[in-house]
């Protein structure tokens, strides 16, 4: 019986050019080969806020929508947190509702909240 689980992580991602599918068609034979997949995040999914002088560009918001690709990708845990998830001020915070990303044991998150996509 294998035991062995294997986790594979990876950091400041976020594609910022459309389309994204091919984004997710380049990484998801890496990623199938992991058991459990972790993002952190570079972006910020919004249309809201200001640009803040201190941000390092506005590379760092794209839409909302583009979000998807960590499900299309099969992240099980995706984090926003980064030095980027101000440079819009607070209204600029990611938006879009992280529905395949919320816990349902889990009463309630904020989009800034690392949650797993399911139990293991």
């Amino acid at each position: 019986m294998d035991t062995t689980v294997t986790l594979l992580g990876v950091g400041d991602v976020g594609p910022i050019h459309e389309p994204v599918e091919p984004y997710s068609e380049l990484a998801k034979p890496v990623l199938a080969r992991a058991d459990i997949r972790f993002a952190q995040v570079e972006r910020v999914y919004s249309e809201r806020g200001a640009l803040q002088l201190h941000s390092g560009g506005a590379h760092s918001r794209v839409k909302p929508h583009m979000i998807d690709v960590f499900t299309d990708c099969g992240f099980n845990v995706v984090s926003l947190a980064s030095n980027h998830a101000m440079d819009w001020a607070p209204d600029g915070r990611s938006v879009k509702p992280l529905k395949p990303l919320q816990n349902p044991d889990v009463s309630e998150q904020t989009p800034t909240t690392a949650a797993p996509l399911r139990s293991f």
